[in-house]
């Protein structure tokens, strides 16, 4: 919902958090969607997380 602005502010810090916190719980869709943001958001890109975040969701 925060990612994209959906019946609240768009807010990508809060986004990144909560997915951050289901992907450290072992959320796979959480994992691979975590690796897209990092890949996909100029804001926060970071080729290091997003291989980190793709590996930990295809395991």
């Amino acid at each position: 919902m925060y990612s994209d602005g959906l019946g609240v502010p768009r807010d990508l810090t809060l986004a990144m958090q909560w997915l951050l916190n289901a992907a450290n719980q072992g959320v796979a869709p959480a994992q691979f969607n975590l690796a897209m943001k990092y890949h996909r958001e100029a804001a926060v890109r970071d080729y290091k997380q997003v291989a980190t975040w793709y590996q930990k969701a295809a395991e």
